[in-house]
């Protein structure tokens, strides 16, 4: 099957990224030259290019489904942020595929080493490269949700638990971060595959009250 060849593609990719990070945490004892991790990430990144530029029609949504408006929304904060849209694939691997497709993009964002940048305009280029990658993590993040929010099969909710909890990390609006925890939650309900650890670590990360949630 193709669809299935082209995702565990992705799983080889997706190792090299866990790896590169694990290498780069103790880059102090290994001796890694910043240089020498800088080209690897951008080696990382361009497989990661060269996997989604080439991928069939069925790796793409055939829907996008923005959340209703629903009246008097706007006067109760506890509601949900309306910024998240369902995002619906044909098959189920090609959804879960594209979760962790999104999950290993935030995840090289975020472990990028810093580049070489002498002189004086050094600061506002890593200011600007900052910004640039919080935009990018914003997006891939709110991707993730989307694609949770379309309720796939149950091997692939099972198996969203991490890209959703990576997710969270980086999602900073609480409408956002309320749609996680439900999502978390609903899979340990309907599956019985335990998340609320996941959602308790959330808590903590975003200085939340377990009872009243932001």
């Amino acid at each position: 099957m193709k669809e299935d060849i082209i995702s565990n593609a992705l799983v080889w990719i997706t190792s090299k990224i866990v790896n590169f990070i694990n290498i780069g945490s103790n880059a102090g004892s290994l001796g890694l030259h910043q240089q020498v991790s800088l080209e690897r990430w951008y080696r990382l990144e361009a497989e990661l290019d060269v996997w989604y530029n080439g991928l069939p029609d069925s790796f793409h949504p055939c829907a996008r489904i923005a959340r209703p408006q629903i009246a008097g929304q706007d006067e109760n904060p506890v509601d949900d942020a309306l910024t998240l849209s369902e995002i619906w694939y044909s098959l189920a691997m090609c959804s879960s595929a594209m979760q962790h497709y999104h999950m290993s993009r935030i995840l090289l964002h975020i472990h990028k080493p810093p580049e070489p940048t002498p002189g004086t305009s050094a600061s506002i280029n890593r200011y600007n490269s900052y910004r640039s990658a919080e935009t990018d993590i914003q997006f891939h993040s709110r991707e993730i949700v989307g694609i949770a929010m379309a309720c796939p099969a149950g091997s692939v909710r099972i198996n969203s638990l991490q890209p959703l909890f990576v997710s969270g990390q980086c999602l900073v609006d609480p409408g956002e971060r309320r749609m996680v925890l439900r999502l978390l939650r609903d899979i340990e309900v309907d599956l019985g595959w335990a998340t609320e650890y996941r959602v308790k670590q959330l808590l903590r990360e975003w200085g939340w009250d377990e009872h009243t949630e932001g």
